[in-house]
């Protein structure tokens, strides 16, 4: 058997640091204490993190970074899920994160999921941070929750959850007033399942429920559909109703966020020529972005549109310009 060829390293096309200095710098604009290649229980660890939580303390993150020109494959998960299984167990980590350059491989996903490692792609985390650092996005949006969704939750709010997927918003919300359950309530629960739940259709039927009725309050309902269209790549359906959701809240706040996820199947598309295995994403963003605020949507869809290269993209983007009411010179179109 051939031996296997080392993977090289790349550095950052955005700023030309290092690996390990950009996600550095990702952590500390989400105020966090970062140090670098720190011993922990006798395993050398690239980054280590701390981040002061309201009410929880503490948040400790053991980071390992993969500066590589190819994507990280499952035995890296699978060796680096032991050292912070360790760390939790000697109570020096309560999160392991992986940090990827090129992205990770089916079973290295498969595997981090099995052992609750968070995968980080570069960018994601970028724009994650960028989220909280300009207040769109709360920091404790980024911490992974370690109880079980069902065992944190009253009785009352399980017996409505369970009828997710099997009522319309109609006979939902008969329920939830026949359950005496107010408005931030049971958008208290959406949230949590559209954040946290195991099963991905009753988590999608949270994000809808959130986007098919305003409840109050509406500000931390955004906060949650933002979160999980910047996180959840690996459940598309779940992301695309979240993209659905925000554009039925008509939250300004969405617009800039939308119009990255745009851009980044933009380059998705350069890269690979397909998109989370639905050529049809680009329509439900720019639809979610035209829903919001019809002016506001123009001008943001202007500006992207001098960034797009991918003509499929590019020629959706012109076409929902050119039906808007707006003069198209002033698209320059």
């Amino acid at each position: 058997m051939p031996e296997e060829t080392k993977p090289t390293e790349v550095t950052s096309k955005k700023t030309g640091k290092g690996l390990e200095q950009r996600v550095a710098d990702a952590y500390r604009r989400m105020r966090a204490r970062v140090e670098h290649n720190v011993e922990l229980g006798g395993n050398q660890i690239d980054i280590y993190v701390q981040m002061q939580m309201p009410d929880r303390g503490v948040h400790r993150i053991a980071v390992e970074a993969k500066d590589w020109s190819r994507t990280v494959g499952v035995d890296v998960v699978n060796k680096f899920a032991l050292i912070v299984e360790n760390l939790r167990n000697a109570k020096l980590a309560d999160e392991g994160v992986i940090v990827s350059a090129s992205g990770f491989s089916k079973e290295a996903r498969n595997a981090a999921k099995t052992y609750s490692i968070r995968l980080e792609d570069l960018d994601d985390l970028d724009v994650v941070a960028d989220q909280v650092q300009m207040g769109m996005l709360p920091l404790t949006a980024y911490i992974s929750h370690s109880s079980p969704l069902q065992d944190t939750l009253p009785s009352e709010y399980r017996q409505i959850l369970d009828l997710l997927s099997l009522v319309t918003i109609e006979e939902f919300e008969e329920r939830r007033q026949a359950l005496n359950l107010t408005e931030e309530q049971i958008s208290f629960a959406l949230r949590r399942v559209a954040r946290e739940g195991n099963d991905f259709r009753l988590r999608k039927s949270a994000v809808r429920k959130l986007g098919e009725k305003q409840y109050y309050p509406i500000d931390l309902n955004v906060d949650a559909l933002i979160e999980v269209i910047l996180k959840d790549k690996e459940e598309p359906d779940v992301q695309l109703e979240a993209i659905r959701a925000l554009g039925s809240l008509r939250s300004v706040r969405g617009l800039s966020v939308l119009g990255d996820e745009l851009k980044r199947l933009d380059q998705s598309q350069r890269a690979s020529g397909t998109y989370r295995g639905d050529p049809d994403f680009a329509s439900d963003i720019l639809e979610a972005i035209r829903r919001i605020d019809e002016r506001r949507a123009f001008e943001c869809l202007v500006k992207i549109d001098k960034s797009i290269e991918d003509k499929k993209i590019r020629d959706m983007v012109v076409r929902v310009i050119r039906e808007m009411k707006y003069p198209s010179e002033e698209a320059g179109l």
